[in-house]
């Protein structure tokens, strides 16, 4: 039979924010910067009288997004995006066992995980003002992720293993839009390249 602990602190928190803010030079030109933060964190503590352990939670998420593009109006038929972008996500959780009476430490596990994404894209955007509207660009991406596993037990050996991996992608893309009376007709590419450039 499985014990049940007495659930003895518990604590739950969050919060985000976000900003977007716009500058507009002229009437062709268009810049935009937006940002996004998110962060959220979950603990709690679990008393088991009979084993006389204590056992103590914690999970800790955090997530960032900044975003920044220019929109620039060449003509009436043709306008350009340029765009860069950076985000970050960051997860962890701990595990704790330990002695209630002198706090000894009995399991112990650590879990980390880091995502970086950086991005900039370049896009074209063509129409005839009557039926056709065609798009086509490119955008480059780094990407990073790196995770830890950290494990102890006692009498046991201890567990430990830290990994990173990094690679750039680029994207080509193109697509065309027509449309003629009850006609439509959709066409579009995409070709990525990937690149690892660390393990």
């Amino acid at each position: 039979e499985v014990e049940e602990g007495t659930i003895i602190d518990q604590i739950l928190s969050f919060h985000d924010w976000n900003t977007k803010l716009l500058f507009r030079p002229n009437s062709k030109l268009l810049f935009t910067y937006s940002s996004l933060r998110t962060q959220n964190s979950f603990s709690y503590s679990t008393l088991f009288e009979e084993d006389q352990t204590l056992d103590n939670d914690q999970v800790n998420n955090k997530s960032t997004i900044d975003h920044i593009d220019m929109q620039f109006q060449i003509s009436p038929h043709l306008q350009i995006l340029a765009s860069y972008s950076f985000s970050t996500y960051k997860s962890g959780s701990s595990f704790a066992l330990s002695s209630e009476e002198d706090s000894t430490l009995i399991i112990s596990s650590i879990l980390l995980n880091d995502i970086r994404d950086q991005k900039v894209g370049l896009e074209f955007l063509w129409n005839n003002q009557k039926d056709l509207l065609m798009n086509f660009g490119y955008d480059y991406s780094k990407k990073k992720v790196s995770y830890l596993i950290n494990e102890f037990a006692q009498y046991e050996f201890d567990y430990f293993i830290f990994e990173e991996l990094e690679g750039r992608f680029s994207n080509f893309f193109y697509a065309l839009d027509w449309t003629k009376m009850k006609w439509s007709l959709n066409i579009g590419a995409r070709l990525t390249q990937f690149q690892e450039l660390k393990r």
